[in-house]
């Protein structure tokens, strides 16, 4: 009878354990995938850490990497892996949050793949203008919206929730960058290339 009890406790330990991990586990999806030119990489940090996020081969090299021991807040993440310079292939997409906790996806390039991304981008009629643009960019999109712009190397230059359908692009330097428009329960709606001009 004690060596049952003392089964069962450990039994309640262990899921309690399991539960609490799993509650501060951070989270990584890379979609489309396969993809053809670009994909998501969206990921959330549950607390506050050094997260490092790269990209590797199959013979372990790494071909991208957007954050290296670098200090981020918690909250959701969404970043552009753009493709064109990588040959079609197996990847991985490793994100380590902290000293221990390291989630890796594996991904599939392929040329022959329709990016899900550009076909839903068309079907919804979402094109942001105007597109070059020195001030304003329109989303036609009703609703609340989570906007995250990147550079092409994937970091984050401002990140913003709206209700409008307008976001001011005056504080970005000129040059291209990748919008990310997530709904209110953080679906992706679309990712574009805009480019900010004089």
């Amino acid at each position: 009878m004690i060596k049952m009890k003392q089964y069962f406790l450990l039994f309640f330990i262990l899921i309690n354990i399991s539960f609490i991990y799993a509650q501060n586990t951070s989270n990584l999806t890379v979609s489309p995938n396969p993809f053809y030119s670009s994909a998501s990489i969206n990921f959330q940090v549950t607390e506050d850490a050094n997260v490092t996020l790269k990209v590797n081969n199959l013979q372990g090299n790494i071909v991208k990497e957007y954050f290296n021991s670098s200090y981020l807040s918690r909250g959701l993440y969404s970043l552009n892996l753009v493709g064109n310079d990588l040959a079609d292939g197996i990847y991985f997409v490793s994100l380590t949050v902290g000293t221990a906790n390291t989630i890796t996806q594996k991904i599939v390039k392929d040329v022959k793949v329709v990016s899900i991304s550009e076909s839903n981008t068309e079907d919804k009629n979402i094109i942001f203008y105007p597109n070059p643009s020195n001030s304003i960019i329109t989303i036609p999109f009703e609703g609340i919206k989570n906007i995250i712009i990147t550079d092409f190397n994937g970091r984050v230059i401002k990140k913003e929730k709206i209700s409008t359908k307008e976001i001011s692009i005056l504080d970005l330097a000129n040059g291209q960058y990748f919008v990310t428009v997530l709904s209110d329960k953080q679906e992706i709606i679309s990712v574009q290339k805009i480019i900010k001009v004089e």
